[in-house]
């Protein structure tokens, strides 16, 4: 996960429920074993993230096939994304920005951003089913069936093939 907010510049609010994904990989440059850096993550970074009560689950996700670039994804449940925001803009006292980017557990004994290649992703939760009201105030209400979607189920639907 970033240390600074890439909402930086930009007057959007996030709130409510979502998730934060990170693709973990080795720099191709490292010189750590996968082990090592195992370790780091399970027993120094993710109790350190969920130290600071934004995150409140994180589930660990392996690529099933190795051709993947990045195999190895963490999946981080965050109850109000507005904690991730303001918590890495330091309005916010204990957000993720304290977390240390530094580990002696790592030949350089310095930015775990020189051996560790994190891409992420913050996401906002979406409502896919039920009856819910736009902007607006009209209808959306969403069912699947099959591999089809069908959009604006209350009424008139459309159908959109998923597969």
């Amino acid at each position: 996960m970033s240390a600074s907010s890439p909402t930086s510049g930009n007057s959007q609010s996030w709130s409510g429920p979502g998730i934060i994904q990170s693709y973990i990989k080795l720099r191709d440059d490292s010189k750590i074993s996968q082990e090592t850096l195992e370790k780091w993550v399970y027993d120094v970074y993710l109790p350190a993230v969920l130290k600071t009560g934004i995150v409140k689950a994180i589930t660990s996700w392996r690529a099933a096939s190795a051709k993947y670039e990045r195999g190895w994804l963490i999946v981080f449940d965050v109850e109000d994304l507005e904690l991730v925001q303001y918590g890495n803009r330091k309005h916010v006292g204990g957000g993720l920005h304290v977390i240390s980017r530094t580990s002696d557990m790592f030949w350089t004994n310095g930015p775990v951003d020189d051996v560790i290649d994190f891409e992420s992703r913050i996401l906002e939760k979406v409502e896919l089913y039920g009856d819910g009201r736009d902007s607006a105030g009209a209808s959306q209400c969403f069912a699947k069936k099959g591999s089809s979607l069908l959009l604006d189920a209350c009424s008139t639907s459309t159908v959109v093939n998923l597969g």
